[in-house]
């Protein structure tokens, strides 16, 4: 299982908001963009079972998700930026976070170590100035994004996000076989 950042504006875009393609109903984009490269390749890395995480109007995580089914081609909203042929992908169990995620309660100067760490070995929504990426549409978080951003929310509320709790401890799984603990056995 992998958790997924989509990076979406909803406000004033009518596909978002209603309909098969709505937030939570469905990521979608593009097979390929304006110049025809394959940046939308990561929609064909997800698979049944993975979470998803909604960054929406570029304030911050508003809600999570779960893939029912992975990519199909289909066809895009007509009248949008992406009207043409797309991949669609079907989520469940969509949940909104009350309250959101805040931006500025994860891209912020307290967590730049370790988001510097994280941004320097993997492919993230954000960049160096803790703003977002252009483009970025949809991006693996690696565990400790995933802990970070949970742990981020937890300051927040005082609770887990849905399903990110599992996700991590079944993550942070271990076994020691034969060990020591304190010089004893």
């Amino acid at each position: 299982m992998k958790v997924w950042i989509e990076k979406t504006i909803v406000k004033g875009r009518k596909d978002r908001l209603e309909g098969n393609l709505k937030l939570g109903k469905a990521l979608w984009s593009p097979t390929k963009d304006k110049r025809g490269a394959d940046i939308y390749s990561s929609m064909r890395d997800v698979s049944q079972g993975d979470l998803v995480l909604h960054l929406t109007d570029n304030k911050g995580i508003s809600a999570i998700s779960k893939v029912s089914k992975p990519y199909y081609e289909g066809n895009g909203v007509k009248g949008t930026d992406w009207e043409g042929t797309a991949y669609i992908i079907e989520l469940t169990q969509f949940t909104e976070l009350d309250p959101p995620l805040s931006r500025a309660d994860l891209l912020n100067e307290k967590n730049r170590t370790e988001l510097d760490k994280i941004r320097k070995s993997n492919k993230v929504f954000y960049n160096s100035g803790l703003t977002l990426n252009q483009g970025a549409y949809l991006t693996e978080a690696t565990v400790a994004l995933v802990e970070l951003i949970n742990d981020s929310y937890k300051n927040q509320t005082n609770t887990d996000i849905k399903f990110l709790a599992e996700f991590i401890a079944a993550r942070n799984k271990y076994f020691l076989v034969g060990a020591y603990w304190d010089g004893s056995k």
